[in-house]
């Protein structure tokens, strides 16, 4: 998951996921999946909306990074909500958390496929995108961003999330890009570590460094 962020480049998540949990796609994607956590109610994850726009603008832009970032997450590059819109109306893998039917999380999620209609559309972070198109993997998904609210941090949101990915992939070649420099997001390597993704490569553009990490199933 990249964060995102410098002018002129595409959003890339935050954070990153996907524990190896084998479920088949078509019982993910018919079941919600609820995490008690340690907070007052469930969290629940559904498939996203175009409709889920606005509320994951508000989680994206209360996480927008200010240099030198935050030790709690941070997103580098936040849309607005038609780009949003038009992303979750392009992807159909993405997931929100919800707790008491409030939205507390999100995670986009893009095929190859996907990914090369989002990055035709919007402002592109070149360097990262490139490669992970030019890897030519079709098997490959790209997990875009990720964000938590900040008063469902530390309830398990960001691994629910994660898990869900897993399911509805169990078998593929999971990408995305956490920066590294001039801030390391330690909460979106942390998460990715958890769930088994390694680092693969780093990437510098515009004064910024990109990991790349991965995992395969």
């Amino acid at each position: 998951m990249r964060e995102e962020g410098a002018p002129q480049k595409t959003g890339q998540m935050a954070g990153l996921l996907g524990r190896d949990d084998r479920r088949s796609s078509t019982e993910a994607q018919g079941a919600r999946r609820k995490e008690r956590g340690t907070g007052a109610g469930l969290i629940e994850v559904r498939k996203t909306t175009p409709d889920d726009a606005g509320a994951i603008r508000d989680i994206a832009e209360s996480l927008n990074y200010v240099p030198p970032g935050s030790d709690k997450g941070f997103l580098v590059h936040v849309r607005d909500e038609p780009e949003y819109r038009r992303i979750l109306g392009i992807s159909t893998h993405s997931f929100v958390a919800e707790e008491d039917g409030r939205i507390v999380g999100f995670l986009l999620i893009l095929t190859m496929k996907e990914l090369e209609a989002v990055a035709d559309g919007i402002q592109t972070r070149d360097k990262v995108i490139q490669y992970i198109l030019g890897l030519n993997d079709r098997t490959a998904v790209y997990a875009d961003q990720i964000g938590v609210s900040l008063e469902a941090r530390s309830r398990g949101v960001g691994q629910a999330l994660a898990e869900a990915m897993a399911r509805e992939h169990p078998a593929a070649h999971f990408l995305a890009a956490i920066m590294h420099w001039p801030t390391q997001n330690k909460v979106s390597v942390r998460l990715a570590r958890r769930n088994g993704w390694t680092l693969r490569t780093e990437i510098p553009e515009n004064g910024f460094v990109w990991g790349i990490y991965e995992k395969l199933v």
